[in-house]
Formats: structure tokens, C-alpha cells, sequence
């Protein structure tokens, strides 16, 4: 009895450290958790930034190209439809990036929220437009100028 009495405090103690190192690990876990999503939100964040600027640049183009006419080839012409040919482009230019045109006025953009930069089909419209208007300024480098692309 007298040795049960003496290894009872023993398992009482090694009872209690394996608690506690089981604790510590446990909020080392619950702290590299938090860090990870530290990081993805910093990531996203960053990516959020870089699609907004994407996003201005390409509506900042549009609000450039879209009133002006140019003698092209064909004759007298958009610079807007040359830039655009792809009339779905133009469809999703209209429906995610500016707000409609009623009479002559400039061209506005649209408010985007976070959400709606993050969705696929708003991004590959910035992308095509970016890439459109790479594809202006090269086949015309003279107007590019002009409109100050």
C-alpha cells in the first residue's frame, strides 16, 4: 500500500506533463493554422490588388479608344471596333466593365466589387482587352499615340 501511495504522485506528474506537452503541440498547430491563413489572405489580397490595377488600366484603355474614329484601311472607322473585332468581347466589355452609353457621352466605368473582379469570365475580359489593346498598339502605332495608350 505504502508503494501504491508513493507511485500514485509519479503517474500523477508524468499524467500532468504529457497534458501539458499535448497542449503545447496543440497550440503550435492552432498557430501554424492561423499563419497559413495569414498568408492565403495576404496572397489573395495581392492578387485582388493586381487585378484592380488590370482592371483600371483596361477600362482607363476603353475610356480612351471608344470615341475615337480613325481612317483605317476600310475607310473611316472606330478605333473601338478595331481594337474589339470580337463582338462577344465587346458584349462582355459592355456587361462587366462600363456602364451603358446613352447618347454621346463618355464612356464610365462600372464599380466592381471584389467579388465580381474574382470571377473567371470578368478576369479573361480584362486579359482579352489588355491583349487587345497590346494588339492595337502595335498594328497601329500612330493612333495609339494619339489616344495616349
Amino acid at each position: 500500500m505504502a508503494l501504491a501511495l508513493s507511485i500514485l504522485p509519479i503517474l500523477i506528474s508524468l499524467i500532468a506533463i504529457w497534458l501539458a506537452w499535448d497542449a503545447k503541440r496543440y497550440a503550435r498547430v492552432q498557430v501554424d493554422l492561423m499563419r497559413e491563413q495569414e498568408q492565403k489572405r495576404d496572397q489573395e489580397r495581392a492578387t485582388d490588388d493586381e487585378w484592380a490595377v488590370k482592371c483600371d488600366a483596361a477600362v482607363t484603355a476603353i475610356q480612351k479608344i471608344m470615341p475615337h474614329w480613325m481612317q483605317a484601311s476600310s475607310g473611316l472607322t472606330n478605333a473601338y471596333g478595331l481594337a474589339f473585332a470580337n463582338q462577344a468581347l465587346r458584349a462582355r466589355i459592355e456587361r462587366y466593365l462600363t456602364v451603358e452609353r446613352i447618347g454621346p457621352g463618355p464612356v464610365r466605368a462600372r464599380q466592381i466589387g471584389v467579388d465580381q473582379l474574382r470571377l473567371p469570365v470578368v478576369r479573361e475580359t480584362i486579359t482579352q482587352v489588355l491583349d487587345g489593346l497590346a494588339k492595337f498598339k502595335q498594328n497601329y502605332p500612330d493612333e495609339s499615340r494619339k489616344l495616349g495608350l
